[in-house]
């Protein structure tokens, strides 16, 4: 038995498909396209909480979530979307695979926009780690003058 979405939340996506919000007619289809997504998604049976998530990404096109929730994202539901989640620790270390000097480039910008408070690498990378990114840190420490 499916499950349909909840009076509020169709509510609130009625809202964000109102005219005065959409300034666009694109802005309205994809809104309108998520709409049709989260109506897919609903008869799943993910959490509730996260439906969005997988109808934007769905809409989107995307083939990974991207989250440390892997419970809410069974991998039997994201395959018939053809989309898999993964942890931040092992997108993370996949794209340092792929391009360590973009990766980071991408981190010290991260960094020396920090104000509050600025952090040095050492600093930020502990941060990271606390963050439950543990691997990519490791591989990062061999490179913190890069960052």
């Amino acid at each position: 038995m499916g499950e349909s979405l909840n009076p509020s939340a169709l509510s609130r996506l009625r809202d964000v498909l109102r005219p005065d919000w959409a300034r666009t007619l694109a802005a309205r289809r994809v809104a309108a396209g998520v709409l049709v997504a989260l109506a897919a998604v609903a008869a799943l049976r993910p959490d509730p909480d996260d439906r969005h998530v997988l109808a934007a990404a769905i809409r989107a096109g995307a083939d990974t979530i991207v989250t440390c929730n892997l419970t809410d994202f069974p991998a039997e539901t994201l395959a018939r979307f053809d989309i898999h989640a993964q942890h931040p620790d092992d997108f993370l270390l996949g794209l340092l695979d792929l391009d360590p000097g973009v990766v980071c480039a991408a981190i010290k910008r991260q960094r020396e926009n920090l104000r509050n408070p600025p952090k040095t690498a050492a600093e930020l990378l502990t941060t990271l780690e606390n963050q439950g990114l543990p691997q990519a840190v490791a591989c990062l420490r061999h490179v913190v003058d890069q960052l």
